[in-house]
This record gives C-alpha cells, structure tokens and sequence, in this order.
C-alpha cells in the first residue's frame, strides 16, 4: 500500500514538473520594432586569420595569362585588401510603405582613410577598381526594404546584398518557443551554366537555443549554423579545358533579440569562404553588430 503511494506521489510530480516547464517554454513573436528616429548599428568585419587569394595559372593554360598578369591580380587583391573598409553602419529606418528601410554605408570616420590611401594607389589600377574605392568611401553599399520580421519586401534587391540583410536581420516569420528552429531566405552561392556539379549540400538552420529574462523584457537567444558546399567542374569554351572548382561557405554563431524593444541586444557570427578553381582564397572574418547608443 505504502508502495502505491509513493508511486502516486512520485507521479503526480512528474506531471507538474513536466507542466511547469512546458510553461515556461512560452510562444514568442520576434518582430522589428523600430523607433521614428530609427535604428543604427556599428557592423564590423574583422579578419580572424590571414586572408588567402591567389590566381591559378596553371587553370586556364592556353589563354592571355602569364606570370605577369598573375603577379598583377595578385597585386590588386593585395591593395583592395588593404585599403577595404572592415567598419560600417547600418541604418534601419519605417517608411510610408509600412515596411523597414535598410542602408549600409563605409564608416565615415573610416572613409577619408580609405579615400587618401585609395588616392595615393589610383594610377596603379584600372578603372573598374578606381570605382569600388569611391564607393567604398563615399556610396551607400547596400540598400533594402524589409517587413517587420526581416524577410525582403524589396523582391528585387541584387542577391549578394540580400543575403547580406536576411544574414543579419531576418526573423522567423511565425511564433516560436525554445527549441524551435527556421530557416533563412537566403542563397550564398551560385554557379552559371559552365558549371558541372558533382557533390553539393547545405545547411540551413536557425534555432532558438535559449529564453532569457531580463526585468519585464524576453530575449531570445538565437544560434545561427549555415553551411553551403558545391564542388565539380568548371568549363569555358574560351580556355577550351576544365577547372575542378570547389566553393565553401559557412556563417556560424549567436545572436540576442529583445522581445519587447524589438532590435538585436548582440550579435556576433564568423564566416568563412573557402574557393578553389580559377582563384584560390581562403576568408575568415568575425561579424558583430553593436547598436549605436544616443
């Protein structure tokens, strides 16, 4: 008798412990909020290793290319590396749509740097690369419409920098709890019709990892695992051969979004691209936003 008991007592725990925490694992709905004076956030980019670029001439014997151009193209990766902004802003800002304007531009404080260095180096290279260093100075480098949970209203941004805004500022589009995982609108990389695939995969998962609170507010911690891997041939009828052609790219991290003030408390990710074929590269960069405070 005395057994039966403590089996009923040990039982009936169970389901409150069980009711208890499935309580508490409540649904949350992440949304922009953004205030009439807008949102802006300081984006760095920073190299966590040694970034890697090398033309292959051996790839495309046959064509226009010897040690000369390759020392050239090298070269320039060097100087773009150099002089490229690692720091920028971002400004998030409603518009008489309903929906979420989104630009990023070079830090200022950055851009007169970049624009003397750029000066000094001018006549050195081609006209092509004099203008990716005015707008790195001086132009807006990406620019997006987004709805209030981060997916693309403008349909026609160019995809690079749609996944650039959707890496950083896409939300689940429905109610989630701990646990839950989504994915991101996002395509990171792509091939054209010289390209033969022999072995690809991809991952794609968001998740929600944690509920924290914080006085009256809930954030919710978020755990981003993005993984996308093609590898084949590469053809042009140009070069008359084939290039083995492998491209990696992953984006991996931790985020924090306030519920109720509706904007990332921190957000901090490392991507890495990895390339092999025509050109050899190897980047590894940390990405971290921190909210500029008034």
């Amino acid at each position: 008798m005395l057994n039966k008991f403590i089996i009923g007592v040990v039982f009936l725990l169970f389901c409150f412990t069980t009711r208890s925490v499935y309580a508490q694992e409540k649904w949350l709905s992440l949304k922009w909020k953004v205030p009439n004076k807008g949102l802006i956030y300081y984006i760095t980019m920073s190299e966590m290793d040694t970034s890697v670029f090398k033309l292959n001439k051996n790839t495309i014997s046959g064509f226009a290319f010897d040690s000369t151009t390759q020392n050239l193209g090298n070269r320039l990766f060097a100087e773009l590396k150099k002089n490229a902004p690692s720091d920028f802003i971002a400004r998030l800002n409603k518009n008489n749509k309903g929906t979420i304007n989104v630009e990023m531009v070079a830090n200022k404080k950055k851009s007169a740097k970049i624009a003397d260095q750029a000066n000094d180096t001018l006549d050195k290279l081609k006209s092509e690369v004099k203008e990716v260093y005015r707008e790195w100075a001086n132009g807006i480098l990406l620019r997006g419409n987004i709805f209030d949970d981060g997916t693309m209203e403008s349909f026609y941004t160019q995809n690079d920098q749609k996944n650039l805004i959707e890496l950083m500022f896409q939300l689940p589009s429905r109610r989630v709890r701990k646990g839950d995982v989504w994915e991101l609108d996002i395509h990171l990389l792509t091939a054209d019709n010289n390209f033969k695939c022999d072995s690809s995969l991809r991952k794609n998962v968001v998740k929600l990892v944690d509920v924290k609170y914080d006085g009256d507010d809930t954030i919710a911690l978020m755990q981003y695992q993005i993984a996308e891997y093609i590898n084949g041939i590469m053809s042009n009828p140009m070069l008359q051969n084939n290039i083995p052609t492998t491209m990696y790219m992953t984006h991996n991290g931790i985020a924090e979004f306030s519920v109720k003030k509706g904007k990332w408390i921190s957000y901090s990710c490392i991507t890495n691209i990895q390339t092999s074929g025509l050109a050899s590269s190897n980047s590894v960069k940390r990405v971290v936003l921190k909210e500029k405070e008034n």
